[in-house]
């Protein structure tokens, strides 16, 4: 199996971190915006520019994240990581190792403090990152698709996926569209999508551990 490692910085969002040890038998891309690419390669990172067309950079930045079997499409998994993750070790790479050889389709990790895409939404909307509005419709959407309290909660700063399988493609698809028309912190629709696809949750790592307490990982602030 053919596997990437990538990111997205839009805008000098974040410092491109270099992971401690490079996993050899992996690929690293990181995309940047149009026109924001000044070299090759950078530490192991190969540098890809892509326009989506369009505008707003919280929605382009986005968009690599849900779009892997467009934009990555020679291979036959990837690693989403934000930017703001540095990591420290080797153990994220054998967490990918080991679904690769299990076949699981779609990976991800536990939200470190919030279990259900309700308490997310209050969230988002004491941070101002939604309107009231927003929030109603957003709590209306989750109900009517089957999300309860306690349902659960992704957090996707890292993501597995075998990104070209075709019901991966179906999740990426109706993903993307939730967050261009119900909201665009994609936290709050990924569940519900899962659910829609008949795509079961899976953790790449422990329940109890996530980017913030990881041994192997360290969680930057953006800058």
């Amino acid at each position: 199996m053919k596997t990437v490692v990538y990111t997205c910085i839009i805008g000098g969002y974040d410092t491109l971190l270099q992971p401690a040890e490079p996993a050899a038998d992996f690929d690293y891309v990181c995309f940047v915006g149009k026109g924001e690419k000044t070299a090759e390669k950078v530490g192991v990172w190969q540098i890809c520019e892509f326009d989506c067309g369009i505008s707003d950079p919280g929605l382009r930045s986005r968009y690599p994240k849900m779009h892997p079997h467009i934009l990555l499409s020679d291979y036959d998994a990837s690693l989403w990581i934000d930017g703001n993750i540095e990591v420290l070790d080797d153990s994220l790479w054998r967490a990918v190792r080991i679904k690769e050889a299990a076949g699981v389709k779609y990976s991800g990790v536990a939200h470190p403090s919030r279990t259900d895409v309700f308490q997310e939404a209050r969230m988002c909307y004491n941070m101002h990152y939604i309107s009231a509005p927003q929030l109603l419709k957003v709590w209306v959407w989750q109900y009517l698709h089957g999300m309860r309290g306690g349902s659960g909660l992704m957090e996707n700063n890292i993501i597995f996926r075998q990104h070209n399988d075709a019901e991966v493609i179906v999740l990426d698809g109706m993903w993307w569209r939730c967050v261009m028309s119900i909201a665009r912190r994609d936290q709050l629709s990924l569940m519900p999508c899962l659910r829609r696809c008949g795509i079961p949750r899976d953790y790449l790592l422990p329940r109890a551990q996530n980017s913030r307490n990881h041994p192997g990982l360290r969680y930057l602030p953006h800058k």
